[in-house]
């Protein structure tokens, strides 16, 4: 019942058609069921949260931080939900995302260019090819790239 009451309140349903409620509606109910013991209920509220962020990023950032001040959910359990929660915010590239998880989003990063070539075949002194990262996925999420 606890799911889905956050499940049927969700502002963005993948599954179905959305209620119309505004998107702000449900975090009264949010604010009992983030500290609930159950993950099928925590993970309900982390999507909720997401389909907040669709449009209102900054109200999530400060629910978030909120809840991470009143103590009642487990460190492991909150940082999941953040993680999840922030999910589409983090490929965005959004700053303050990262912040909230601890992250320096004005880090120093630095590439250096990858040489692939072919492997000698027969040669007992070739050496395999270096595996190479996948390319970051671009960015979809457009609300929260303010």
């Amino acid at each position: 019942m606890r799911r889905l009451a956050s499940e049927s309140l969700r502002p963005h349903l993948p599954w179905s058609v959305g209620i119309g409620l505004p998107v702000d509606t449900a975090l009264p109910l949010l604010d009992v069921l983030y500290a609930d013991s159950s993950r099928f209920v925590t993970t309900s509220v982390a999507n909720h949260l997401r389909d907040i962020t669709r449009t209102q990023p900054e109200l999530v950032l400060t629910t978030l931080t909120r809840w991470r001040c009143e103590g009642r959910a487990t460190d492991s359990e909150l940082a999941f939900i953040t993680r999840e929660a922030l999910k589409a915010c983090l490929k965005a590239g959004w700053a303050p995302a990262y912040t909230i998880l601890g992250y320096n989003p004005q880090a120093a990063v630095s590439f250096s260019p990858i040489r692939l070539t072919e492997p000698t075949t027969g040669s007992a002194t070739a050496s395999p090819s270096k595996p190479t990262s996948p390319r970051p996925p671009t960015p979809r999420c457009t609300s929260c790239t303010s």
